[in-house]
């Protein structure tokens, strides 16, 4: 008061004045909390005074008594199990590739990351309508209903609506009118339309992926949709150098692993080595470049029809059975 009564005498408060600013925080040593108290005093154009206020608590200091460390152990515990499951969950699909997908959970993945493009277009309009309606709450209710004065409170308004938290009374008595029209429009137009939307969208994209598996189209592993993903990130932030890199180095990895399992399958089909080496130097097969499934199959046909021979007069035997074909079909796919 002291403060307040020497502004007062230097005028510091005089009929210039629009608002006067009052913050200042307390302590609780008992319950270790803080609290963040600002009033404000607003005067109005027309007469009178708009008193505000606002208050908030906090916990500044996190580690106090012993419970305070228990807890700082269970935050520990959870950042590692958090980094150890999510090395696991990138183990595993490195291992099982497309097997991963037999477990339940990994398929709901997989259609929420198929479905991630359009949920995203469709959340910047979710987003762009929650803020319209919560932009109108504050402006036609802010100045009656403390849950609405000002925009960031209208939005956690509205989520909290979204779970029966809702005030509608209090809007009722605002304007008698407005109010109930702007809450059932709301409900309406969230629940009815936009939830239902996004349902669609993830059936669409559970469809898609069930016709791609049945089809037999899908032809690439859920690390490739995600390193594609993540490609696709780094271009649109204005990286494409290195996702560029990372495609290279992608392919060359690919190309490498592809190479050794023609090798092994010719090795299964009881080639030796050197004629191995003979069919890769006639089909100028290398690590760096490779034919595709089509070229290849016909390729074995060939060899079927007409045996390769090396360079000494040795024919190599036709020993490719429609077992291994399968087989080498599934590698190379």
């Amino acid at each position: 008061m002291s403060q307040i009564e020497e502004l007062q005498e230097y005028i510091w408060i005089n009929r210039g004045t629009r608002a006067v600013f009052i913050d200042f925080t307390t302590y609780n040593a008992n319950i270790n909390l803080f609290c963040m108290v600002k009033i404000i005093f607003e005067v109005l154009p027309t007469g009178g005074v708009l008193p505000s206020f606002d208050f908030s608590n906090q916990k500044l200091i996190s580690y106090v008594d012993a419970w305070d460390f228990v807890i700082l152990v269970f935050e520990i515990l959870f950042v590692v199990y958090f980094i150890f499951y999510t090395i696991e969950e990138f183990y595993e699909i490195t291992y099982f590739k497309w097997h991963y997908l037999t477990k339940f959970w990994n398929w709901i993945d997989l259609i929420i990351l198929v479905a991630s493009v359009d949920i995203l277009s469709f959340s910047i309009i979710i987003c762009t309508v929650f803020v319209g309606f919560a932009e109108y709450a504050h402006l036609k209710f802010g100045n009656q209903v403390n849950d609405w004065k000002s925009l960031p409170d209208s939005v956690f308004s509205l989520l909290r609506s979204i779970v029966g938290e809702f005030d509608y009374a209090a809007i009722e008595r605002s304007d008698p009118v407005f109010g109930p029209l702007f809450f059932f429009a709301f409900l309406f137009f969230i629940f009815f339309i936009l939830i239902n939307m996004y349902l669609a969208i993830i059936i669409d994209a559970y469809a898609n992926v069930r016709s791609e598996v049945k089809s037999g189209g899908v032809k690439t592993h859920l690390s490739d949709l995600i390193s594609r993903f993540f490609n696709t990130f780094l271009r649109k932030i204005g990286c494409k150098r290195y996702a560029e890199n990372r495609e290279r180095k992608a392919e060359a990895a690919y190309n490498k692993a592809v190479y050794q399992d023609i090798r092994q399958f010719f090795l299964r089909c009881g080639y030796t080595d050197k004629e191995i080496d003979i069919f890769f130097a006639k089909y100028e097969i290398t690590e760096e470049s490779l034919i595709n499934p089509e070229e290849m199959n016909k390729v074995i046909q060939k060899i079927q029809e007409t045996p390769i021979r090396g360079p000494v007069g040795a024919e190599i035997p036709d020993r490719i059975n429609m077992d291994n074909l399968q087989n080498f079909s599934f590698v190379l796919f």
